[in-house]
């Protein structure tokens, strides 16, 4: 979580990687070293450097506060979850899942909607479709404790996947001054990390087979 902490806010040309010594042994051969990388940049972290040097748009200010006041409404309620404290003139902010790989997300997206998503990439496209594919199959878990309509968002043609659920935004009041969107963002994301951490922590990447999935995204209410 650490060097997913620093890739996310670390400045543009610096990146962090962690490695992992394992000694592997074929037979009756000595024991030959083997570094499994465990931590690396990934989109979500590329993207969050893009620098503030010039300022920031209207709509970019409203969009700071917004998830400002997201970040402080859900660090008030479970403060031992992210460390997470900048935030940028982005549409969307973002922090770390308790998994490299996994992120939670509150974005604005095209279509005046608000999403709270569950963000995978593992920076590899086969394990980020094997650990989507998992999560998927159990479903019948957690589907109601989220209370939510879930979109299943597989990407096939990205690296990345993301379970997400949608909210309306309305065009007035603007999103920093709305308090019920606020109030849905914050209350959502909290159910959806004191539901799906730990089974974040507990899944193993589902083997993917040529043409799996049913499309870009399933909804299931």
């Amino acid at each position: 979580q650490v060097l997913d902490w620093l890739n996310a806010h670390t400045v543009e040309g610096i990146d962090f990687f962690g490695v992992e010594l394992e000694l592997l042994r074929i037979d009756a051969s000595l024991p030959a070293p083997h570094f499994k990388l465990v931590a690396q940049p990934n989109e979500w972290a590329k993207t969050t450097r893009e620098a503030a040097s010039a300022a920031p748009s209207e709509r970019g200010i409203r969009y700071q506060r917004f998830f400002e006041a997201l970040l402080a409404g859900f660090k008030a309620q479970r403060p031992h979850l992210t460390s997470a404290s900048r935030v940028g003139p982005d549409s969307w902010f973002g922090f770390a899942g308790g998994r490299t790989g996994f992120s939670f997300v509150w974005a604005i997206t095209s279509g005046n909607r608000a999403r709270v998503e569950l963000y995978i990439d593992t920076g590899d496209q086969t394990t980020s479709k094997g650990l989507f594919d998992a999560l998927k199959e159990r479903e019948p878990e957690f589907a109601s404790a989220l209370g939510s309509e879930l979109v299943w968002e597989r990407l096939d043609n990205r690296r990345a996947s993301r379970l997400a659920t949608y909210h309306p935004v309305p065009s007035e009041p603007p999103i920093d001054e709305n308090a019920e969107l606020q109030a849905w963002a914050i209350s959502t994301m909290i159910r959806w990390n004191d539901v799906l951490r730990p089974i974040i922590r507990q899944l193993v990447p589902r083997a993917v087979v040529a043409g799996d999935g049913s499309g870009d995204s399933t909804v299931h209410g």
